[in-house]
Formats: structure tokens, sequence, C-alpha cells
């Protein structure tokens, strides 16, 4: 939400997805009473159906798309999936914003210049507070069916992410649209909610200790971007926030390997049938 109300206070004509959700409803209202131009077409990430009507109602209303940001995201304590049989965490972290990308091609490329920011997080590398390995892409077991663990499937998930950034700032970059992502740090959101209370807790004492930012605050910084006067400076880029300055930062070695990014590209697009 917090994305979002930094692009109503900029005089942005938004368009919301986001769940059917009495939390869903409140972030709408609140963006809302900063700016009358807010569309919400209610979707679910992790339903493919979903996201195809959310396409079709969009190119019913308008021709266009300057910005596009990525920042939904879960994270769950055990193994689900979507009604495609997709790991929950790969579906709607990753998935699903590639098939909402794809299909919303046409309408990033009659913007000229158009940019897409993806929220993605420093779980890609390794680190003492993220896990000591960084995140991989197995693709023999992309779903997690053999082997599967929050920790795992969460650093794939970011790292394909990335991956898809840089996979797209490389093919897109010619038709004028342009990509980056960007790790806001630790931020006070609901993401944990679901998690074994000794996992809030840890992940709440972490934001007291570091002095986690609020959605709105990080909001500011990752709408920031859109305010940059040439996107083609950002392409390919990646972004992190330390004290509360937005700064380029290095990536994971596997985030750097472009064949992983072309075969995922090409893997994500015959599960979601755009390819």
């Amino acid at each position: 939400m917090g994305t979002a109300i930094a692009a109503a206070r900029a005089g942005c004509r938004l368009v919301v997805l986001g769940r059917k959700t009495e939390r869903g409803r409140a972030a709408i209202d609140r963006i809302r009473s900063i700016q009358s131009h807010v569309e919400w077409i209610p979707a679910d990430l992790s339903n493919p159906r979903e996201i195809e009507e959310f396409c079709r109602l969009f190119h019913q209303g308008y021709s266009r798309l300057d910005l596009l940001f990525h920042c939904a995201g879960i994270l769950t304590w055990e193994r689900q999936v979507n009604p495609e049989g997709m790991e929950m965490m790969f579906a709607v972290n990753y998935l699903g914003p590639f098939r909402l990308t794809r299909r919303l091609f046409g309408d990033l490329k009659m913007a000229i210049p158009s940019l897409v920011v993806t929220v993605t997080g420093r779980a890609h590398k390794g680190s003492l507070t993220e896990g000591l390995l960084p995140g991989r892409i197995d693709f023999s077991d992309l779903q997690g069916e053999k082997r599967w663990s929050p920790a795992r499937a969460a650093k794939q998930a970011v790292l394909a992410r990335m991956l898809f950034t840089a996979e797209m700032a490389r093919r897109w970059e010619k038709y004028g649209i342009f990509a980056c992502s960007i790790c806001p740090g630790l931020t006070r959101t609901a993401l944990t909610d679901c998690l074994p209370r000794l996992v809030r807790n840890y992940f709440s004492l972490r934001c007291r200790i570091e002095g986690a930012m609020t959605p709105e605050e990080a909001g500011e910084l990752i709408f920031g971007l859109a305010r940059e006067p040439d996107y083609s400076r950002l392409n390919g880029r990646y972004f992190e926030v330390k004290k509360g300055r937005r700064i380029p930062a290095r990536t994971s070695r596997q985030a750097k390997n472009t064949s992983d990014a072309r075969r995922l590209w090409a893997v994500s697009g015959e599960l979601t049938g755009t390819g």
C-alpha cells in the first residue's frame, strides 16, 4: 500500500490489483482519501484466471501503462499450492507478476518510456540475517515437490524476481520499456503474520533493533524510482535502502547468471501460456 500512497500523492492515476479482503478495501479507502483517480480491480496473484480477468478489464478501460510496480508478496510456513498446483510462494511472489507483466506488454509499449519496478529482497544473497546460503533456482524441482522448506522456497522466489527483472531489462529495452528492482529493507508489514509466534517475535525484535520503516516510508523510496528523468539509467539495476537512502547495490552471483535468466523466462512462459 505504501507505494500506491506515494503514487497517489504524486497525482498519478492509479489502477490497483489486490485481493478482495477487508484489509484490501481499507487500503483502497486510504488511497482514495488522498486522491480520487483510483480504480481497484480485485484479483489474487495466486489465481491465473483472476490475473487474466484483471488484464481483460484493464484493457477495456486503458490503452497505456506508464508505471508498473510489483510489490505484493507472501510467506508461508507450510507448503501450499495454487489452483494450478504451483507452489504458493513461487506462484504469488514470482509467477503471478510474470504473467501479469507479459499480458501488459502492449500497454507498457504504448507508454514509451515506461518503467517496471519489482520489489525484491536481500534474501537472494547469503547473510547472517537472511540465511547463509544464497537463493538458487532448482529447475528440476521448481514447485518444491521433492524438497521444500520455507527459506528455500522464499529465496528461490526472490531470486526468480531478480532474474526476471534482469531478463526483462535485456529483452524489452529496445521497446522503450525499462526494468529495475529494489529491496526497501526491513519494513513493518503484515508479511510475517502467518508464521509461528517464535519467528514473528524474531522479526519484531529485528524491526525494533534495526529501526524498520513504515510501509509509507518504504513506499516513498520505491516510488522515487519513477521520478528518475531518464529510465534508461535505471535499466537492469538493483537498489537497496540503507539508513533511509536508496543506493545501487551488488547482487549475488546467481542473480547475474544470464543463462538461468533466459531459461527461467522460457520456462515461465510455458507455465503461464505466455511464451
